[in-house]
C-alpha cells in the first residue's frame, strides 16, 4: 500500500461499529424485544460496545496521533531522500 494514501479501511471498520452500536441503543430503547431473543442482543450489545469504545479510543486517544506521526516521519524521510 502507498504510505500516501489514507487506509479506508480503518474507517469503513469504525462506521460500522458506530452505526451498528447506535441502531442497536435505538432498537432496544423503542422495540419490545422477545424472550428468547433477548440474551441474543444484550451478547451483541455487548460486543458492539466494546468496539465502540475502542473506536473512541484510537480516533480521539494516542493512537491516531501516533500513526499521524509515524506518517509525517515517513514523509519527512522521503522528503530528505529525494533532496540528495
Amino acid at each position: 500500500m502507498n504510505n500516501n494514501q489514507k487506509d479506508w479501511h480503518i474507517y469503513f471498520i469504525a462506521w460500522t461499529v458506530i452505526v451498528g452500536f447506535l441502531s442497536l441503543c435505538i432498537i432496544l430503547m423503542f422495540r419490545d424485544i422477545p424472550k428468547e431473543s433477548s440474551n441474543v442482543l444484550y451478547i451483541l450489545l455487548g460486543g458492539l460496545s466494546a468496539g465502540f469504545s475502542q473506536v473512541l479510543s484510537y480516533f480521539f486517544g494516542s493512537s491516531k496521533s501516533s500513526a499521524e506521526k509515524n506518517q509525517l516521519l515517513i514523509n519527512n524521510n522521503k522528503k530528505q531522500g529525494n533532496s540528495k
